[in-house]
């Protein structure tokens, strides 16, 4: 050995340098039964993030428990939220949707569009999946969806935007609820 070193002062690759009072400490540790844990700092989402999940995951509590149809607008036309077909009819994309839902899952929508905010839906028709009671009100559904015990936070948005579609015209349920003066 070259210059007095002994083969314990070398560092292989992949070792960490120790000095003699690192080596006691932990030895020390060990003896009284001490085990190191390293805490990892946990991710937090910024509140912007937070916000779209918690919508989303009120959107997905929703659809799961209303037979609603899901829809996107583009071109002229209604796009199924789960498989993006298009249709020129409100009737046909209530048909399709009522199959495609059976075969898809909510996460589908929300793989497709990732920042989608709120979802499109038509009510027309809609009724719970469970006690089979028809849609009546928009405030009601949050309510109705949180009494069968699905996990609803109420201080954030619902995550869908109720249409009533039909063939002479198409709005959303706050514009008919404005016309009738509620």
């Amino acid at each position: 050995m070259d210059g007095g070193r002994t083969d314990s002062s070398f560092l292989f690759l992949g070792e960490r340098g120790q000095t003699e009072n690192d080596t006691d400490k932990s030895t020390e540790s060990l003896l009284l039964g001490n085990s190191k844990v390293t805490e990892k700092r946990g991710y937090q989402r910024s509140a912007r993030a937070e916000a779209r999940f918690m919508t989303k995951k009120n959107a997905s509590a929703i659809l799961e428990c209303w037979s609603l149809c899901p829809f996107r607008w583009k071109r002229n036309r209604f796009k199924c939220a789960y498989c993006e077909d298009n249709f020129t009819e409100c009737s046909e994309l209530r048909s399709h949707v009522r199959l495609c839902s059976t075969q898809h899952s909510v996460k589908d929508i929300y793989s497709k569009f990732k920042e989608m905010s709120l979802i499109n839906v038509d009510i027309t028709e809609a009724i719970c999946r469970i006690c089979a009671m028809p849609f009546q009100d928009v405030t009601d559904m949050k309510h109705h969806v949180i009494n069968h015990g699905y996990d609803v936070d109420s201080s954030y948005p619902d995550g869908v935007l109720p249409f009533c579609l039909d063939k002479e015209s198409w709005s959303t349920t706050f514009v008919r609820l404005a016309e009738k003066g509620t």
